[in-house]
């Protein structure tokens, strides 16, 4: 079977797994980006630059797709610590080898990339969708949620992930502004420049293009993403981010 012809299959099994149904207003719109990335996958080139970060805990956050993943991480050149809990290092995208297929994982696809995370033994693996804030908050206490964003943006939607964590996304147009939050132990792994910032005076990274700010805060670790987001937009909203409802 032709390259292409097994990877619409696989899409296809992927997508008839989903649990997509119509009950909200999220999950349609989580199923129009599943469709649309599928109808485009043979078409996409990806380009740089690339976050991701994985969790020793078994979480794994994508931010830029169709990117291939080392589960070893041999090719570093560059690595350091934002805090005891958020590690950032740089490598080489050329020599990074597939990882293996994950079971029991999680998606979460924006259009800056993919959140995705294996779901720990025994733990439920169901993503929760909010169409709005304070039902999120209501559903798991002590969120941070910014109480600035860009001119323009407005909230759209949350998911909450299996180990605690969340995804706000804000929307101005067509273009998404996401906020990722979680109390897991992160790896941050950039494909393209990353350079050291302050949060408040907090250690951070910064990846040069506007695709990630990387810091921790009380435990968490933080990153907001955006194809416009210049940094200092991103600084003024992570030092927005409050537990406290708007």
């Amino acid at each position: 079977m032709p390259d292409d012809e097994s990877e619409d299959v696989e899409t296809g099994k992927l997508l008839a797994a989903s649990d997509l149904s119509r009950e909200s207003r999220v999950r349609e719109s989580l199923k129009r980006r599943l469709v649309e990335s599928a109808r485009g996958r043979s078409r996409f080139r990806p380009a740089p630059p690339l976050l991701w970060a994985a969790g020793l805990a078994g979480v794994l956050v994508v931010l830029y797709a169709a990117m291939p993943v080392s589960a070893t991480l041999r090719t570093f050149f560059s690595r350091w610590f934002v805090g005891p809990r958020t590690e950032v290092g740089s490598f080489v995208p050329e020599r990074i080898a597939t990882a293996e297929a994950r079971p029991r994982t999680w998606v979460v696809q924006t259009t800056i990339g993919n959140f995705s995370g294996d779901v720990p033994v025994g733990a439920a693996a169901d993503l929760r969708f909010h169409d709005g804030l304070d039902g999120a908050r209501s559903a798991m206490p002590g969120l941070y949620a910014p109480r600035w964003v860009p001119a323009g943006y407005a909230f759209e939607s949350a998911v909450l992930t299996p180990l605690g964590g969340a995804i706000f996304v804000y929307l101005h147009g067509g273009t998404e502004l996401v906020v990722y939050q979680t109390p897991s132990r992160v790896r941050h792994v950039v494909a393209a420049e990353a350079r050291r910032v302050r949060v408040a005076g907090t250690p951070a990274a910064w990846v040069d293009g506007g695709y990630g700010l990387v810091w921790e805060k009380d435990g968490m670790s933080f990153n907001v993403g955006g194809r416009t987001l210049v940094l200092e937009d991103a600084l003024r909203l992570a030092e927005s981010l409050r537990k406290e409802a708007l």
